[in-house]
């Protein structure tokens, strides 16, 4: 199960502080509900390349493995015969599930349509262990039962963009999900999209939604750096490529506003004839008059606001 980082990061604080930080981290996730990774470019597993590790609330930890796995075997029906299998499965990691439509179906995960509901009610949640979603298997068949056929299974078969349901387990909590994935005729290899999850805990998702209130931008949050970390006289966040006005403001743990600073736009080859290209934003910090300490950067740019945390170490 994968544990939370805003709890473990409470317990190691008084009661009051372990408060405001959770009543910061709140603020910063209430305006974005759903969040979105686009893979790009897409990800295909087939024979060469047999995994994609899932991370679907994208905190450095696979929830959800999508292989591609070949199974050559002998089958004896009035003669010997050798014959690969094609098979794609997802395993759900810890106690994290996959969704199968409540009316039973053949007992596979279901590939859902655009806008389809994912919540607790709508599906049965299947953990443990790996569950097909497409398979082109063998078996002894004909009129006399002497001859091999093929067969095919699961419910991705030839799927077009079809949505896999997804449930995470945080903590005491669950998140909805959905991944996007096709599969080729012939079960030759599947293609992944994209994903999302509703980040308030326990509320629907729609296959395919990308938006509620708001999109938290993960491509933008992960490019946010702070170091060193922990500081002394001097901090650096690093704000990535983004081109759009960021503001960043620094509290001490009773919310204290320490200081306020726009991103400063700078070339990171100010030599490049495409340097205007090449730039990144930078908010640079004189934290030597701070005391000692854990502090919160909030940074802002629109509608979108990531917290980190930092600390003051003399």
């Amino acid at each position: 199960m994968k544990k939370n980082l805003q709890k473990k990061f409470s317990a190691c604080l008084p009661v009051g502080m372990a408060f405001i930080i959770t009543a910061i981290m709140f603020s910063a996730s209430a305006n974005a509900q759903i969040v979105y990774t686009d893979v790009v470019p897409d990800s295909q597993i087939d024979s060469t390349n047999i995994i994609y590790h899932l991370d679907l609330n994208t905190d450095g930890i696979t929830d959800y493995n999508i292989t591609y796995t070949t199974l050559t075997q002998t089958i004896t029906c009035g003669g010997t015969y050798l014959r690969t299998s094609y098979i794609i499965e997802v395993a759900p990691l810890d106690s994290n599930e996959v969704g199968r439509d409540v009316s039973g179906g053949n007992g596979f995960p279901t590939a859902l349509l655009l806008n389809s509901t994912i919540d607790g009610t709508s599906f049965t949640w299947l953990n443990g262990g790996s569950r097909g979603l497409a398979m082109l298997g063998w078996t002894c068949g004909g009129p006399t039962l002497m001859q091999v056929h093929s067969y095919l299974a699961c419910n991705f078969l030839n799927a077009s963009s079809k949505y896999l349901a997804l449930r995470l387990h945080v903590a005491s909590q669950v998140y909805y999900g959905w991944v996007r994935l096709s599969v080729a005729s012939g079960v030759i290899n599947a293609t992944i999209f994209d994903y999302a999850y509703n980040s308030s805990p326990g509320q629907p998702i729609l296959a395919g939604e990308t938006t509620a209130t708001g999109i938290i931008e993960n491509s933008f949050a992960a490019s946010i750096n702070l170091f060193p970390n922990p500081a002394t006289n001097h901090l650096t966040i690093a704000l990535g490529s983004n081109d759009k006005k960021v503001q960043v403001t620094i509290a001490d743990l009773t919310g204290k506003v320490i200081s306020i600073a726009i991103g400063t736009t700078i070339a990171t080859d100010p030599d490049s004839p495409d340097s205007y290209r090449d730039q990144e934003q930078k908010v640079e910090v004189d934290t030597k008059d701070f005391a000692e300490g854990i502090y919160v950067a909030q940074i802002q740019t629109g509608e979108f606001i990531e917290t980190k945390i930092f600390i003051i170490k003399k």
